[in-house]
């Protein structure tokens, strides 16, 4: 999957999780208000858990990720605790939240929604890792392509020039002797060179012109030693 599409779809899934609790809310506050009331109260805190786990996620796990694990919990323990505590002091501010009991409701309320922001913020963390280890992936395929183009540029330019000279040689020891192979091997020669400066440098090269310069690098050698049948 590339890079785009797995960002693409980490959004499509976010932005439906979003929604999905924000119905889940509205629905449940739609028994105690108005419309209106129940879609600014789902907003209202709807924003303090999205905004607590962007938070965590872009602040928090890089400090989990670089190692400091004891900042990492108290931090992050920290935050659970204000925005549950920040969630119950809308209730009880905002002007289209319903009354709000006291005691127990309180406690319970808060415990519900320390374990909801825990598993929201574990969520995160799974995608911040899952997201880390995709990303090293692709870095590491780029390395190694690079690095395997690297290694072919580097035993082209060991075997080009051997090549070259060792067959140069041949086509001037045949002219010499007014060969017959000297024409034929330099015009097989002229088109693997032309192979190799023009067609290998492209991304894409054509399998008849491989072909092509393979059939061309087999007659050189065949003419060089005409023994030599099985190459």
């Amino acid at each position: 999957m590339k890079q785009s599409k797995f960002k693409k779809y980490s959004l499509l899934g976010q932005l439906g999780g979003w929604t999905l609790l924000f119905l889940i809310y509205f629905m449940e506050e739609l028994d105690y208000t108005s419309t209106l009331n129940a879609v600014l109260y789902s907003l209202s805190i709807l924003s303090c858990i999205i905004t607590s786990t962007y938070f965590h996620y872009f602040k928090l796990l890089p400090i989990l990720n670089n190692g400091w694990r004891v900042l990492y919990f108290s931090l992050t323990t920290v935050l659970i605790i204000f925005v549950s505590t920040l969630i119950y002091v809308v209730f009880l501010l905002l002007p289209y939240a319903y009354d709000y009991e006291e005691g127990w409701d309180f406690i319970s309320n808060f415990i519900y929604y320390c374990v909801l922001i825990t598993i929201i913020f574990a969520g995160s963390s799974l995608y911040y890792f899952v997201e880390a280890w995709y990303r090293n992936i692709q870095t590491e395929n780029l390395l190694r392509n690079e690095k395997l183009q690297a290694e072919l540029n580097f035993l082209k330019s060991q075997i080009n020039p051997h090549f070259l000279f060792n067959t140069l040689n041949n086509i001037y020891s045949y002219a010499q002797t007014n060969n017959p192979k000297t024409a034929p091997m330099l015009e097989r020669l002229s088109s693997i060179l032309r192979f190799m400066v023009y067609d290998c440098g492209e991304d894409i090269v054509e399998l008849p012109k491989e072909i092509r310069a393979v059939e061309n690098l087999l007659e050189i050698q065949k003419m060089k030693n005409s023994e030599q049948r099985n190459i």
